[in-house]
């Protein structure tokens, strides 16, 4: 019999102690297959939040509004931009904020991120990306100039389940077309001068990045 990992049991009573309404969400999103952030990446947009208090969040790929919540439990005053290209995400997201009361702090947009990046806006304080990965690379240098000094940008999923170490014979022309795009925005955040760079094994992959001025 497999024993009991002690940190999984650990982390499991810290999420007990959460909101009922994130409890909520998390298993329907689960059981839909709805791609939702991990507890630990949660937790440190929470933790992110909490710290620099920001004032304008844009958030490009809404989901269902999981990460949203989570966000908005580390500073309940920010003002959180939130984009998604599939308008149902967006009006699910919208249900469950107004179940949650979060809906007053959250602008829900449905576009597509390069569109929405193209118009005028900012400066953010905070910028997360959790959108389609083979278009991080041409999203980079619109992201960097709408944030403002000091600016973090946060990015889920950078290792891409571990494929953009992965020989590309071994993965479907998707996700070798995913794996690609990922590794050349590591490549090119890594390189950034005005970027100071950190990728965490948090999940699958966690880059935070500050914008230096």
């Amino acid at each position: 019999m497999r024993k009991p990992d002690p940190a999984a049991i650990y982390c499991a009573s810290l999420a007990s102690a959460l909101p009922q309404f994130l409890l909520n969400q998390k298993e329907e999103g689960q059981e839909t297959q709805v791609p939702i952030v991990g507890d630990e990446v949660g937790a440190m947009l929470q933790l992110l939040c909490s710290l620099t208090r920001p004032k304008q969040i844009l958030e490009l790929g809404s989901g269902i509004g999981y990460s949203t919540h989570w966000m908005l439990l580390g500073w309940p005053q920010a003002q959180i931009t939130s984009v998604d290209a599939n308008p149902d995400r967006i009006e699910e997201a919208r249900g469950y904020l107004t179940q949650s009361g979060g809906l007053p702090q959250v602008r829900l947009v449905a576009a597509w991120a390069e569109t929405f990046l193209e118009q005028p806006g900012g400066p953010y304080d905070l910028i997360f990306l959790d959108a389609t990965k083979k278009d991080y690379p041409n999203l980079l240098d619109q992201c960097y100039s709408l944030l403002g000094p000091g600016g973090l940008l946060v990015v889920d999923n950078v290792f891409y389940q571990g494929k953009v170490l992965s020989p590309p014979e071994l993965l479907s022309d998707k996700e070798l077309a995913q794996a690609q795009g990922m590794d050349r925005f590591n490549r090119k955040v890594a390189a950034h001068p005005g970027l100071d760079s950190y990728f965490l094994p948090f999940g699958d992959g966690l880059l935070i990045a500050r914008k230096l001025a």
